[in-house]
């Protein structure tokens, strides 16, 4: 789920924050919605795959910000619900 690699680098990265990240973050969370819209029972494997998700999200936000991986939390610290939906500044 890229949205969550970005949610990571646009809470951990206030100062480089651009359109463009923003723009991303709408725009996957807009298929995903698709997605499950067309697809209900895909909201199971969402599910099940947060943890290896969030994992390789948190991987790649630290790689790219050069933070280490323990300034991450260790856990998802956002719901599905808020993946989905959550206004940006929420990640602030």
């Amino acid at each position: 789920m890229p949205e969550l690699y970005e949610a990571d680098y646009y809470l951990y990265q206030s100062s480089r924050r651009s359109g463009s990240w923003s723009g991303s973050i709408i725009e996957h969370r807009r298929r995903i919605r698709k997605a499950l819209r067309d697809s209900p029972s895909l909201k199971n494997y969402l599910e099940e795959v947060l943890v290896e998700c969030y994992e390789s999200a948190a991987e790649q936000a630290s790689a790219e910000t050069e933070l280490p991986i323990e300034e991450f939390p260790p856990e998802c610290p956002y719901s599905i619900e808020q993946i989905l939906e959550a206004d940006l500044s929420e990640f602030s």
